[in-house]
């Protein structure tokens, strides 16, 4: 039988993903950095490209990067987590 869809809890992943990045951008926006000023601000954990990937929703961050991101960002770990 073949696969009609993607799974439910997918579907659902990918938007959370797509919903943080966006928090991402908009803070990093807020605080008038460029993407190339952020990353830099991770000493080197979170690459240009990497953030860039995040901010569109193309990649999860790990737990590691996620804090770099929020430590370069200068807010709480659960900024970008809450609905």
């Amino acid at each position: 039988m073949k696969q009609v869809g993607r799974k439910l809890a997918d579907t659902v992943g990918d938007h959370f993903i797509a919903a943080v990045g966006r928090k991402i951008r908009r803070e990093r926006e807020k605080q008038e950095l460029t993407v190339k000023d952020a990353a830099e601000k991770t000493g080197g954990v979170v690459g240009r490209t990497t953030w860039r990937s995040y901010e569109r929703g193309m990649s999860e961050p790990s737990l590691s990067k996620y804090m770099a991101l929020c430590t370069a960002l200068g807010v709480p770990f659960t900024k970008f987590l809450k609905g």
